[in-house]
């Protein structure tokens, strides 16, 4: 059996103020904490292995984690957050700009020709977060940690609840309704071609 723990990085300044990111956000002292608690929570897991996105954030929150379990993390750019418009870097998420593009986006979630500047559209999500299902169903490791981000996790974890092959009203809907809360745990497994989701977004381990 595949087990694989889906992480979210560990808290940013973006995160703190609801602004888009850049790739180059670091984590904050809240995240640096998350990142030591997760570590400490996650060092009695028997992982062979720890994939990390190509962003800043995750490759710190899995610094703590890798110093416990001596191992080096592996990047996989497909584990990225899903990508909104560059131009909207540093933009709060709820101005009017922004909006007005989530509900585009929404609304031709099954026009895989819609584009909106270098934005993904949900037929690109859904195609990367398949790619990553069909890496994990076959990579040689028997249980894994994964450091991302909550859109792709979002929509990853979505697919798998719904089986689906490409985006739909239904999916975008689980997407809409899952709350990933930085530094919390998913455990998703694999076993004999089936997919199951066992834990979405445990986050006892720290104080709210």
């Amino acid at each position: 059996m595949k087990r694989i723990y889906l992480v979210r990085h560990g808290e940013t300044f973006a995160n703190k103020l609801q602004v888009y990111p850049s790739k180059d956000e670091n984590i904050n002292e809240t995240g640096h904490a998350q990142a030591i608690a997760l570590a400490k929570r996650v060092a009695e897991l028997d992982v062979s292995a720890i994939y990390i996105s190509d962003f800043v954030r995750t490759a710190q929150t899995a610094e703590p984690i890798v110093e416990v379990k001596k191992l080096e993390p592996i990047v996989l750019p497909d584990l990225g957050e899903v990508r909104e418009p560059t131009s909207f870097v540093g933009i709060k998420e709820d101005t009017e700009a922004f909006l007005k593009f989530k509900k585009e986006r929404y609304e031709n979630v099954q026009n895989p020709s819609w584009i909106y500047e270098d934005a993904e559209n949900t037929h690109a999500i859904v195609e990367r977060a398949k790619r990553m299902q069909s890496f994990f169903e076959t990579m040689p490791e028997e249980q894994v940690l994964v450091v991302s981000h909550a859109m792709f996790l979002r929509y990853f974890i979505a697919t798998l609840l719904l089986d689906a092959s490409e985006p739909s009203a239904e999916l975008v809907s689980v997407v809409r309704n899952l709350k990933i809360t930085n530094a919390g745990i998913s455990l998703v497994t694999f076993d004999e071609g089936v997919w199951r989701v066992v834990m979405i977004n445990d986050h006892a381990h720290f104080a709210e």
